[in-house]
Order: C-alpha cells, then sequence, then structure tokens
C-alpha cells in the first residue's frame, strides 16, 4: 500500500509552520517533520512583501524535507488569514 504523507503550512504574522505526517493504517498521524520559522514580510495576518514571505516559506518547507527526508510536492492544507478572507470575503 502506498504511502499517505501529508504536508500543512500555517503562516502567520509571527511564525511559519510546516508539518509532514504519515497516516498509519488505523487512521492514526505520525508525525515525520515539525518546523516553525520566524515569519518575514507578514503584518497582521496580511502579506506585505511576498518574496520575502516566499523566501521563509521556502525555507521552512526545505528544512521539513531534510528532517523528513522526503521531497514534498504538494501541500495539503494552507493557513494564512489574507488566503481565507479574499477567498470567503469577496
Amino acid at each position: 500500500m502506498a504511502r499517505v504523507i501529508t504536508t500543512g503550512i500555517d503562516v502567520g504574522s509571527s511564525t511559519v509552520r510546516v508539518v509532514t505526517a504519515e497516516q498509519k493504517k488505523d487512521g492514526s498521524l505520525n508525525i515525520l517533520a515539525a518546523v516553525q520559522k520566524e515569519s518575514e514580510g507578514v503584518k497582521r495576518g496580511y502579506i506585505t512583501n511576498l518574496e520575502i514571505a516566499a523566501k521563509t516559506i521556502r525555507s521552512a518547507v526545505k528544512s521539513a524535507e531534510k528532517i523528513s527526508n522526503l521531497s514534498i510536492k504538494r501541500v495539503t492544507y494552507v493557513s494564512l488569514l489574507y488566503i481565507f478572507t479574499f477567498q470567503y470575503f469577496p
């Protein structure tokens, strides 16, 4: 059976967090990597500098890849106030 790997990113004003987990056969999750980096380019939940914010996110993802010994190709969940505000409150 193929491994079920899930990665989530939380982009906040103070930190960027990346968690990578593998779903076990019983449905529970095994955390493979959990990374927290100081957030840059984000203020009060809004991206103020896209280039700097993207660099911070890429750095956190690369750290998670190194810790988990996996190549992260897809993110299942992204949390960022601006995205949710834009999607749900146009």
